[in-house]
């Protein structure tokens, strides 16, 4: 029974239509997978034209970067280079990139293997070349940007007070944990001389473990802190 084929109302001869309600079920079935493709199709051509003023840009962009580079080699071989503004950098791949774009160093470019972080991400030359030259859109994004980085900067500062903070704190616990087994090894009575012995033994083993982690901790941190 499991092989046997199926036939929709739509591909039989409708003299054969026995109930309507088989009909009506399929007719509500391509109702909804036309208005899925419609949906899909105008989700197809969104993308489309998001793809097509990505490209248009990109080819935009390509073309004024060859026309900077023009007029640079062309000022170059009328002054020399040490005859033109310095603001006149030489124009790569990776210094084309928005506010927001990380730096991607020439030996990873091709690979893209390097991690996206707002750490070690600097500004292309071509932004810090308008802080003085650019409109007013311009400024007031570089003044944006600068605004985040400086909120980074001590947002950083303090994670780094707050892990010297923990680091001073983990060292105190193994201090006063050390202690604590310490004096727990004096403190047992009632018990016999075995089990005063084995348990003074555990307590100063617990002990010393503290210590070496202790020691340990302050010989990693020891130029941190």
């Amino acid at each position: 029974p499991k092989t046997i084929k199926l036939f929709l109302p739509s591909q039989i001869p409708a003299e054969y239509h026995m109930q309507n309600t088989i009909v009506d079920i399929e007719v509500k079935l391509r109702v909804g997978q036309a208005f899925d493709a419609l949906s899909s199709l105008r989700s197809q051509h969104m993308h489309t034209c998001t793809m097509a003023l990505i490209e248009s840009a990109k080819r935009k962009t390509a073309s004024i970067a060859a026309k900077y580079t023009v007029s640079r080699q062309t000022l170059i071989s009328l002054v020399g280079l040490d005859g033109i503004d310095p603001q006149l950098k030489e124009l790569r791949d990776q210094d084309i990139r928005t506010l927001s774009d990380p730096e991607i160093s020439e030996d990873k470019q091709d690979s893209h293997t390097q991690n996206l972080g707002e750490g070690s991400r600097a500004l292309s030359w071509i932004w810090m070349s308008a802080a003085g030259n650019g409109d007013n859109e311009t400024h007031e994004a570089l003044w944006v940007e600068w605004m985040k980085l400086r909120a980074r900067k001590e947002r950083w500062q303090e994670e780094v007070l707050l892990l010297r903070e923990e680091m001073c704190r983990v060292l105190a616990f193994c201090e006063h944990r050390e202690a604590w087994w310490i004096d727990l090894s004096h403190l047992q009575t009632g018990l016999s001389l075995p089990q005063l012995e084995g348990n003074k033994a555990y307590a100063l083993c617990q002990a010393s473990l503290q210590q070496s982690c202790r020691k340990h901790f302050q010989s990693l941190w020891n130029n941190v802190l």
